[in-house]
Protein backbone atom coordinates (compact mmCIF):
# COMPACT_ATOMS: atom_id res chain seq x y z
CA UNK A 1 0.00 0.00 0.00
CA UNK A 2 1.41 3.38 -0.97
CA UNK A 3 2.15 5.97 1.67
CA UNK A 4 -0.92 8.24 0.77
CA UNK A 5 -3.23 5.45 0.32
CA UNK A 6 -1.61 4.18 3.71
CA UNK A 7 -2.68 7.46 5.54
CA UNK A 8 -5.83 7.71 4.08
CA UNK A 9 -7.25 4.40 5.63
CA UNK A 10 -5.52 5.45 8.96
CA UNK A 11 -8.03 8.82 8.60
CA UNK A 12 -10.90 6.59 8.08
CA UNK A 13 -10.61 4.02 10.53
CA UNK A 14 -10.10 6.85 12.93
CA UNK A 15 -13.57 8.30 11.99
CA UNK A 16 -15.26 5.20 12.26
CA UNK A 17 -13.81 4.52 15.39
CA UNK A 18 -14.36 8.38 16.96
CA UNK A 19 -18.09 7.87 15.33
CA UNK A 20 -18.44 4.44 17.01
CA UNK A 21 -17.59 5.93 20.30
CA UNK A 22 -19.76 8.65 20.68
CA UNK A 23 -22.63 6.93 19.40
CA UNK A 24 -21.40 4.01 21.97
CA UNK A 25 -21.50 6.64 24.34
CA UNK A 26 -25.10 8.20 23.50
CA UNK A 27 -26.99 4.89 22.86
CA UNK A 28 -27.73 1.59 23.74
CA UNK A 29 -25.25 -0.75 21.70
CA UNK A 30 -27.57 -2.66 20.29
CA UNK A 31 -29.43 0.71 19.23
CA UNK A 32 -26.37 1.23 16.64
CA UNK A 33 -26.44 0.22 13.40
CA UNK A 34 -23.88 -0.08 10.89
CA UNK A 35 -25.63 2.19 8.88
CA UNK A 36 -25.72 5.09 11.69
CA UNK A 37 -21.82 4.47 11.92
CA UNK A 38 -21.59 5.43 8.52
CA UNK A 39 -24.04 8.42 8.83
CA UNK A 40 -21.61 10.07 11.79
CA UNK A 41 -18.23 9.18 10.05
CA UNK A 42 -19.83 11.26 6.96
CA UNK A 43 -18.81 7.54 4.77
CA UNK A 44 -20.76 5.41 2.97
CA UNK A 45 -21.74 2.45 4.45
CA UNK A 46 -19.83 -0.11 2.24
CA UNK A 47 -16.99 1.92 3.58
CA UNK A 48 -17.21 0.48 6.75
CA UNK A 49 -17.48 -2.77 5.33
CA UNK A 50 -13.82 -2.37 3.61
CA UNK A 51 -12.06 -1.52 7.53
CA UNK A 52 -14.29 -3.80 9.81
CA UNK A 53 -16.35 -7.12 9.28
CA UNK A 54 -19.41 -5.77 11.60
CA UNK A 55 -19.83 -3.71 14.73
CA UNK A 56 -18.63 -6.41 17.16
CA UNK A 57 -15.45 -6.30 15.21
CA UNK A 58 -15.09 -1.94 15.43
CA UNK A 59 -16.39 -2.59 18.79
CA UNK A 60 -13.19 -4.81 20.14
CA UNK A 61 -11.06 -2.41 17.83
CA UNK A 62 -12.10 0.69 19.99
CA UNK A 63 -11.97 -1.23 23.70
CA UNK A 64 -9.06 -3.44 22.96
CA UNK A 65 -6.82 -0.36 24.51
CA UNK A 66 -8.64 -0.29 27.70
CA UNK A 67 -9.54 -4.21 28.31
CA UNK A 68 -6.18 -5.21 27.92
CA UNK A 69 -5.24 -4.19 31.49
CA UNK A 70 -8.55 -6.05 32.76
CA UNK A 71 -7.41 -8.97 30.21
CA UNK A 72 -3.66 -8.69 32.10
CA UNK A 73 -5.35 -9.84 35.36
CA UNK A 74 -4.67 -13.16 34.67
CA UNK A 75 -0.72 -12.42 34.36
CA UNK A 76 -0.60 -11.66 38.00
CA UNK A 77 2.05 -9.61 39.34
CA UNK A 78 3.02 -8.66 35.80
CA UNK A 79 -0.37 -7.64 34.86
CA UNK A 80 -1.29 -5.66 38.09
CA UNK A 81 0.23 -2.32 36.38
CA UNK A 82 -2.15 -2.25 33.59
CA UNK A 83 -4.93 -3.72 35.46
CA UNK A 84 -4.49 -0.13 37.75
CA UNK A 85 -4.29 1.81 34.25
CA UNK A 86 -7.30 0.24 33.01
CA UNK A 87 -9.97 0.98 35.97
CA UNK A 88 -8.31 4.57 36.28
CA UNK A 89 -9.06 4.74 32.68
CA UNK A 90 -13.02 3.65 33.46
CA UNK A 91 -12.87 5.78 36.69
CA UNK A 92 -11.57 9.10 34.70
CA UNK A 93 -14.68 8.18 32.00
CA UNK A 94 -17.00 7.34 34.38
CA UNK A 95 -19.80 10.39 33.69
CA UNK A 96 -20.85 8.66 30.58
CA UNK A 97 -22.71 6.11 31.63
CA UNK A 98 -22.02 3.82 28.76
CA UNK A 99 -21.32 0.45 30.73
CA UNK A 100 -24.03 0.68 32.85
CA UNK A 101 -26.76 0.12 30.04
CA UNK A 102 -26.93 -3.57 30.05
CA UNK A 103 -26.46 -4.63 26.42
CA UNK A 104 -23.21 -2.19 26.14
CA UNK A 105 -22.23 -4.26 29.35
CA UNK A 106 -22.84 -7.73 27.53
CA UNK A 107 -20.59 -6.55 24.46
CA UNK A 108 -17.94 -5.15 26.58
CA UNK A 109 -17.52 -8.14 28.64
CA UNK A 110 -17.39 -10.43 25.42
CA UNK A 111 -14.67 -8.43 23.87
CA UNK A 112 -13.27 -8.78 27.36
CA UNK A 113 -13.77 -12.87 27.18
CA UNK A 114 -12.43 -12.61 24.27
CA UNK A 115 -9.02 -10.85 25.42
CA UNK A 116 -8.66 -13.01 28.27
CA UNK A 117 -8.89 -16.11 26.26
CA UNK A 118 -6.32 -15.65 24.35
CA UNK A 119 -4.12 -15.15 27.35
CA UNK A 120 -4.89 -17.92 28.35
CA UNK A 121 -4.26 -20.36 25.78
CA UNK A 122 -0.76 -21.44 27.08
CA UNK A 123 -2.54 -22.37 30.44
CA UNK A 124 -5.74 -23.95 30.07
CA UNK A 125 -6.10 -27.70 28.72
CA UNK A 126 -8.90 -27.33 26.53
CA UNK A 127 -10.73 -25.04 24.36
CA UNK A 128 -13.73 -25.21 26.54
CA UNK A 129 -12.30 -25.12 29.60
CA UNK A 130 -10.68 -21.90 28.45
CA UNK A 131 -13.74 -20.19 27.30
CA UNK A 132 -15.26 -21.01 30.50
CA UNK A 133 -12.54 -19.34 32.73
CA UNK A 134 -12.29 -16.77 30.12
CA UNK A 135 -15.90 -15.72 30.33
CA UNK A 136 -16.37 -16.41 33.97
CA UNK A 137 -13.69 -13.69 34.82
CA UNK A 138 -15.02 -11.27 32.20
CA UNK A 139 -18.16 -11.40 33.85
CA UNK A 140 -16.98 -11.23 37.27
CA UNK A 141 -14.56 -7.99 36.15
CA UNK A 142 -17.11 -6.08 34.54
CA UNK A 143 -20.10 -7.10 36.79
CA UNK A 144 -17.51 -5.71 39.66
CA UNK A 145 -16.77 -2.27 37.77
CA UNK A 146 -20.05 -1.93 37.15
CA UNK A 147 -20.81 -2.17 40.87
CA UNK A 148 -17.72 0.70 41.40
CA UNK A 149 -18.43 3.36 39.06
CA UNK A 150 -21.80 2.94 40.28
CA UNK A 151 -20.95 4.34 43.90
CA UNK A 152 -21.41 1.11 45.28
CA UNK A 153 -17.86 0.31 46.20
CA UNK A 154 -15.58 2.47 47.89
CA UNK A 155 -12.43 1.46 46.52
CA UNK A 156 -9.03 3.16 45.02
CA UNK A 157 -8.15 1.75 41.15
CA UNK A 158 -5.21 -0.04 42.67
CA UNK A 159 -6.98 -1.41 45.74
CA UNK A 160 -9.73 -2.49 43.45
CA UNK A 161 -6.91 -3.67 40.90
CA UNK A 162 -5.25 -5.89 43.27
CA UNK A 163 -9.13 -7.70 44.31
CA UNK A 164 -9.94 -8.26 40.44
CA UNK A 165 -6.58 -9.44 40.13
CA UNK A 166 -6.94 -11.89 42.77
CA UNK A 167 -10.52 -12.98 41.83
CA UNK A 168 -8.78 -14.00 38.57
CA UNK A 169 -6.17 -15.88 39.74
CA UNK A 170 -8.43 -18.00 42.13
CA UNK A 171 -10.77 -18.45 38.59
CA UNK A 172 -7.75 -19.76 37.39
CA UNK A 173 -6.36 -21.53 40.00
CA UNK A 174 -9.77 -23.18 40.53
CA UNK A 175 -10.14 -24.31 37.05
CA UNK A 176 -6.90 -25.25 36.97
CA UNK A 177 -7.69 -27.84 39.66
CA UNK A 178 -11.01 -28.86 38.48
CA UNK A 179 -11.60 -32.47 37.19
CA UNK A 180 -12.91 -32.49 33.84
CA UNK A 181 -16.03 -33.49 33.49
CA UNK A 182 -18.18 -34.38 30.30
Amino acid sequence: MKPAADARVRRTRGRLREAFIALFFACDYEAISMADIAAAAGVGRSTIYEHYRDKQDLLRDTVRYPLQGLAAAVDVPAGLAALQVSLEHFWGNRGNRSIQRESTRRAIARVLAELIEARLVVRENGPDQRRATAVLIAELQVGVIHAWLRGELALAPAALAVRLAAAAQAVCVGQAAAPESR
